[in-house]
């Protein structure tokens, strides 16, 4: 098997082949196995038949800030199908097309419609935008952008798919923004509570509020 960073496989990613029912079924849950490596478990909602779905291990890099590069993997409810979806390693890039930081790590990914997956990609413990990918690697776009180094983190997509959620710190301080899928429209919605780092927004059910999972707990 590919060495991988389970930390950056979600439940998101595990359950998109999954239907509604069947997701209500499992919650999937960070862990660490026997040699101390996170790995992702699966679990019923009462708490029993808690299995281990996947056996991943870090590969170090002493190039990396993180000591490692993190990727998004996705993989099948039943452990299969294991596939690395951030498969490029590109730039993020200023309105005006120049260089602003290296893309080459991925994690916080969101499922949306259409097999598109907003994720954060930047370098990991400092600066990052908010790109979208197809869940097969192709189409990588960048949705957010910023005319100097920034925190643009935690997407989350709108139960309709016409919108995203995401941290940003481009103002000095920890806010939720909001953004058209496509990457338009990005406005600011609230300041958010959580730190050092931008919190992570959610959709409530009535699809009208957005709160930071973190600045909630």
């Amino acid at each position: 098997m590919k060495s991988c960073n389970a930390r950056i496989m979600t439940a998101m990613l595990i359950f998109s082949a999954m239907s509604p029912v069947q997701a209500l079924e499992w919650i999937a849950v960070q862990g660490k196995d026997s040699k101390q490596n996170l790995q992702i478990f699966l679990i019923h909602p009462d708490g029993t038949d808690r299995h281990q779905l996947t056996f991943a291990y870090i590969t170090p890099d002493p190039r990396s800030p993180a000591g490692f590069n993190p990727e998004i993997w996705r993989i099948n409810r039943d452990g299969s199908g294991l596939r690395l979806v951030t498969t490029t390693n590109p730039d993020n890039a200023r309105s005006d097309g120049s260089f602003l930081n290296t893309a080459h790590d991925a994690n916080a990914p969101d499922f949306g419609p259409g097999g598109w997956i907003a994720f954060w990609s930047g370098e990991e413990t400092s600066w990052g935008q908010v790109w979208k990918i197809k869940e097969d690697g192709i189409q990588r776009i960048q949705l957010t952008s910023t005319g100097f180094l920034s925190r643009n983190d935690d997407p989350t997509w709108s139960p309709d798919g016409t919108k995203i959620l995401f941290s940003t710190d481009r103002n000095g301080g920890n806010e939720v923004w909001v953004m058209d899928s496509d990457g338009s429209n990005p406005r600011y919605l609230t300041k958010n509570a959580a730190g050092p780092y931008p919190g992570d927004p959610s959709w409530q059910p009535n699809r009208k509020t957005a709160k930071s999972k973190k600045a909630i707990k």
